[in-house]
């Protein structure tokens, strides 16, 4: 984990941008991403942020009360490594 991100937005669509975390604490750099969403939706109607490079980022309803707290919409997705099978399967 970098203690000290050099977090960088790249915008890549007029309501899209693209964070990268340089391997930052989770947190951060998804509480950046989320404001820079919201600064989008202001301007466009609709904003994206994609993370790239970060770590947990930890309980998705912060992110969520974050645009709630901006009057917006909100909606959060992640991923992980496999390491639970899925309900009801073998692998």
């Amino acid at each position: 984990v970098n203690p000290r991100p050099d977090i960088r937005v790249e915008r890549t669509a007029p309501s899209a941008v693209q964070v990268n975390g340089d391997d930052g604490m989770g947190f951060v750099v998804a509480t950046r991403a989320t404001h820079e969403a919201i600064e989008l939706a202001q301007e466009q109607g609709v904003g994206l942020a994609g993370v790239q490079r970060s770590t947990h980022f930890g309980c998705s309803a912060h992110y969520v009360l974050q645009a709630l707290e901006a009057d917006m919409v909100c909606f959060v997705f992640t991923n992980s490594s496999p390491a639970l099978p899925p309900w009801g399967g073998a692998r």
